[in-house]
């Protein structure tokens, strides 16, 4: 359980590791302090210490959707596994028209509006230069979304991907 008090114009935030460890952090704002309290609190319920967001690696875009990939040739069959990847593989051409690099793309970019600029863009370019039906679309953006999910609910991913 971590704790709040006021330190002159800041405020500290305290609590004890799973380990027993005592532990701080100053906050410049209320808000900042409730914030950071709700956060540690979380990673101490889970057993684990908590770590500035800036000392952690963190996740790219396509760390997730690889991650992804990899889960779907697991756990689906071959045929549905080489769907997704085609699926996802137009999604990150799609953005690498649109933002130009992916290397630095982070999956807080993922948001509705996204998918349904996604949406419409895929409306030319079906196979042979022929527009795509809107079921074939919502398929497509459909395992985006999957992806998009499964990365939020990851163990090991979920802390750099925003809700969907």
């Amino acid at each position: 359980m971590a704790s709040i008090d006021r330190r002159g114009k800041r405020y500290r935030v305290r609590w004890r590791d799973p380990d027993g460890k005592a532990r701080s952090r100053t906050c410049p704002s209320r808000e900042s302090a409730k914030r950071l309290e709700r956060e540690v609190e979380a990673c101490v319920a889970e057993g684990r210490r908590w770590t500035p967001r800036d000392a952690r690696p963190r996740a790219t875009l396509g760390d997730v959707l690889e991650a992804y990939t990899r889960e779907c040739v697991r756990v689906l069959k071959p045929e549905t596994a080489e769907r997704y990847a085609r699926n996802l593989d137009l999604f990150e051409r799609y953005l690498a028209a649109r933002v130009g690099s992916l290397e630095q793309l982070y999956p807080d970019v993922l948001s509705r509006q996204l998918m349904a600029d996604f949406y419409d863009d895929l409306a030319t370019g079906g196979l042979h230069g022929r527009p795509r039906t809107k079921a074939t679309r919502r398929k497509i953006v459909e395992v985006v979304q999957l992806a998009w999910a499964w990365g939020y609910d990851d163990d090991t991913l979920g802390d750099d991907v925003p809700r969907p």
